[in-house]
């Protein structure tokens, strides 16, 4: 079996450039093609967006089974513990809500309305 690296990441000085997407495709052929029945997959990760998902697409859609664990990042502000007593905690919570669902709303409209991305979100 080939030697897979314990750790991937998109900006390695010291390699050509290969993506993290490689990386997990290879890794999830090497299983498929290695194994006596390929295994289910299981992915968690803070987020993906279709394009991301369309780069991992032709291994997955070869899997079993595949299940999707999506979070999100907590901001660095927000990692803190928050007091029980904490009389602007209401406010916080809002703030975070809205600035969150401006977020999401401007992702949401950095999406192309192609037939080719909309293919892809449904895949």
């Amino acid at each position: 079996m080939t030697q897979l690296p314990d750790f991937a990441t998109n900006h390695s000085a010291n390699e050509p450039p290969v993506r993290v997407a490689d990386r997990v495709n290879d890794l999830l052929r090497l299983l498929r093609q290695n194994k006596v029945t390929p295994p289910p997959v299981a992915i968690a990760t803070a987020y993906i967006n279709p394009g991301g998902f369309g780069l991992l697409a032709g291994e997955l859609e070869q899997a079993p089974r595949v299940r999707l664990l999506l979070g999100a990042e907590p901001e660095q502000e927000a990692v803190r513990a928050v007091s029980a007593h904490d009389a602007a905690m209401d406010s916080r919570i809002d703030a975070a809500v809205e600035q969150h669902d401006a977020w999401l709303a401007a992702e949401r409209d950095t999406m192309g309305f192609a037939r080719q991305p909309d293919a892809d979100a449904r895949r």
